[in-house]
């Protein structure tokens, strides 16, 4: 059965749709340089405009751990520095504390104007949410 759509998503309705699925603190985040993988933490707040640079592709997030954070010397390090550039949701630790379990979609930038995503023949099979284990 194939589902039709009367109506394209207005960037505001996808904004909100990513806001729903993915959430944390909203005065902070974690980026990285795809070049040189270098990580860092922007102190400032994660607006309608960082989440728009982020689905457009250029502004590239990962999962980031906290080290030291009972140190003098807290530092944050990407541990999906090396992936293709694409999307991370809901990152969680396993009942040990010894791997963390996230879902991850690679990005594809004519993706966000494709009008039905409903159709998976209309995307790439990496572009769908996989679950990941990682020590």
């Amino acid at each position: 059965m194939k589902v039709q759509h009367d109506k394209k998503r207005t960037t505001a309705q996808k904004v909100a749709l990513f806001k729903k699925f993915f959430s944390g603190r909203t005065d902070v985040y974690g980026t990285h340089d795809p070049v040189t993988g270098r990580g860092w933490q922007e102190k400032s707040r994660v607006t309608d405009a960082v989440i728009r640079a982020h689905l457009k592709g250029e502004r590239p997030y990962g999962v980031y751990l906290l080290e030291g954070f009972k140190t003098d010397q807290p530092r944050v390090r990407c541990v999906t520095s090396d992936w293709p550039q694409g999307s991370f949701l809901r990152p969680d630790l396993s009942h040990d504390g010894r791997k963390v379990v996230f879902a991850y979609a690679k990005f594809y930038a004519h993706i966000f104007d494709v009008k039905n995503k409903v159709d998976k023949n209309n995307l790439p099979e990496d572009a769908f949410y996989q679950i990941y284990e990682m020590n």
